[in-house]
């Protein structure tokens, strides 16, 4: 075999190293999904009606253990509410897959999971399969990787291309599984607010490992984390603005909507314009981030009408939370533990950033910077 292999031209060695790649990539893509599939199958043969597996070292399982240690409900609630684990997306030079592969893996993924429905008709079981070769030739027809080194902003895209495709639906759907937990073992509900998971990213502001990370960068990839979570809340708000044409309402959403037939959905109308509002303005930003004044970075400070803009995680929180306790207060609980919770999470989770950005600077540049500030307070000088 290595007498062979030594005798291949380069362009034989290249195939034979994507055909690995493409393989080890998509063994692994089948690997995850049959854990889960496993994992589904014993909580089923275990009767357990969590949507976590209650094994030691899960969540269900240490919960289940402090309370047989003697650890009272609230004291595990509190805990459970005020933790915060903070997940850091960075960038690496070596992370060159593209985001074009990551959504045919995805999508491979989804065809796995349709596969395993027990009521799938021949044809359909069919189908599934050619739509699964399909996306197999078309990994193997694409470049796996990119031929250009990413900027400091691509590399920014890329991670909030993975809250996009992957964070946004599987944090609420978490949180879920963990309310489910908490309400069976602590007769207790997590906070409307609760935000045990935060996301943050160095991308863009990693200005004491990478010469290219500049202000005017950490500017525009504060600008675009912006739009995304902009774009991300206008589609949940759209989606709930089409199902939410139930009329009960409280009288403080009554009020909110001016008495218009549907109330919910004249608050939802309100809040999709001042997204929209908002989606302009970084808009207008992106396309020149580094001319950008204090006042339009601030446009609170104009006075005009941008009181419509969503600048702070309150804006999107207060109208949201109005309307899941106008639901609950009028026997809705079934809708507003639905997709309005899951909004509401989100919310509390990803705020109107998605993830806040570490700014990390060279130590001189601070020793500089607080220099001058001591200078100018009259303190002396903070570099002796």
């Amino acid at each position: 075999m290595v007498t062979a292999v030594k005798s291949y031209d380069a362009n034989k060695l290249f195939n034979i190293s994507r055909a690995f790649f493409n393989f080890l990539a998509l063994a692994n893509s089948a690997e995850n999904h049959h854990r889960i599939r496993r994992l589904r199958e014993h909580l089923n043969s275990s009767q357990s009606e969590y949507g976590l597996w209650p094994k030691a070292d899960s969540c269900a399982g240490s919960i289940k253990n402090l309370l047989k240690d003697g650890v009272n409900a609230d004291s595990i609630m509190r805990a459970l509410s005020s933790q915060k684990v903070e997940i850091v997306l960075t960038a690496h030079p070596t992370e060159v897959n593209r985001r074009t592969m990551l959504r045919k893996h995805r999508r491979v993924k989804e065809i796995l999971e349709q596969q395993d429905r027990h009521d799938l008709s021949l044809y359909e079981r069919k189908q599934l399969q050619q739509q699964l070769e399909a996306e197999i030739l078309s990994i193997w027809e694409s470049d796996n990787l990119r031929r250009v080194k990413p900027t400091p902003v691509d590399e920014a895209r890329s991670g909030l291309a993975i809250v996009e495709n992957v964070l946004w639906e599987a944090v609420p759907s978490f949180l879920r599984k963990l309310e489910d937990v908490a309400q069976n073992e602590l007769e207790r509900r997590l906070p409307l607010d609760c935000a045990p998971i935060r996301i943050g990213s160095w991308m863009g502001g990693d200005r004491d490992g990478n010469p290219n990370v500049t202000p005017e960068v950490t500017l525009e990839v504060s600008l675009m984390s912006r739009w995304v979570a902009t774009s991300l809340f206008l589609n949940d708000v759209k989606d709930l603005r089409a199902s939410l044409s139930v009329r009960p309402c409280s009288d403080e959403l009554r009020k909110a909507a001016n008495d218009a037939r549907e109330p919910y959905r004249e608050v939802l109308k309100q809040l999709e314009a001042r997204l929209l509002a908002t989606q302009v303005w970084a808009e207008k930003l992106l396309k020149a981030p580094s001319l950008a004044t204090a006042n339009e970075l601030n446009p609170k400070r104009r006075g005009d009408n941008d009181h419509q803009l969503i600048l702070s995680r309150d804006d999107l929180m207060e109208p949201m939370q109005m309307i899941y306790r106008s639901l609950k207060a009028n026997g809705l609980e079934a809708i507003a533990d639905g997709r309005v919770l899951d909004t509401i999470r989100r919310i509390a989770v990803f705020g109107t950033t998605l993830m806040p950005l570490d700014i990390r600077q060279e130590s001189t540049r601070h020793t500089e910077a607080l220099d001058a500030i001591t200078k100018y307070l009259g303190q002396g000088s903070y570099l002796q």
